[in-house]
């Protein structure tokens, strides 16, 4: 079971961080994650802005933080620990921030779960760890490893919409004079 497990969370700083946070908040007081399963956050900028989010007049919900929540204050103890625990690092996308250090120490364990909660970019290494193949050997942020870890990923934290949401939302305004439309790479 995941609870045997670490599982690891890359996520981007506003938004994203605090929202994964208040859905662990919610396992634990559903009774669906044990309060016995460690919760560690790592990464500065994500820290720094759950630390203002209850301070900010735009945000409604103010009690997202689960029970026991730690900052990371080592990494290397943290990641030498074997015991199951969850960790929420940024960045989303695994090339910057403790997530470097984090992807290449976890892809090579068989008892982690890296979990990604954004959109990829080609040539990212949470991109990399997610499109290679069990056993296969991968350069992740510049280092090679085996990839051992369970990797997955579930679209409902993505800030990118899909083609029927835009559709819809354009369809929402009376008369549109003119749309243009940016995405890329």
């Amino acid at each position: 079971s995941k609870e045997d497990k670490t599982i690891l969370i890359p996520a981007f700083s506003f938004g994203r961080f605090q929202n994964i946070l208040l859905c662990l908040k919610e396992l634990q007081d559903e009774g669906k994650l044990s309060l016995n399963i460690p919760i560690y956050i790592d990464g500065k900028l994500g820290i720094d802005i759950t630390a203002i989010w209850a301070k900010l007049e735009t945000v409604e919900l103010k009690d997202f933080i689960p029970t026991d929540v730690q900052i990371v204050q080592d990494k290397k103890i943290l990641m030498a620990d074997k015991n199951p625990k969850i960790i929420v690092t940024t960045s989303g996308m695994g090339n910057f921030g403790p997530a470097r250090e984090y992807l290449v120490h976890y892809i090579e364990d068989d008892n982690a779960v890296i979990y990604l909660t954004g959109y990829s970019s080609q040539g990212t290494a949470s991109r990399t760890v997610l499109e290679g193949a069990y056993d296969e050997e991968l350069q992740v942020n510049g280092i090679i490893c085996r990839k051992k870890a369970t990797v997955t990923f579930t679209g409902e934290f993505s800030s990118h919409a899909k083609k029927n949401e835009l559709i819809e939302y354009i369809r929402s305004f009376a008369k549109v004079n003119c749309l243009l439309l940016n995405h890329g790479e």
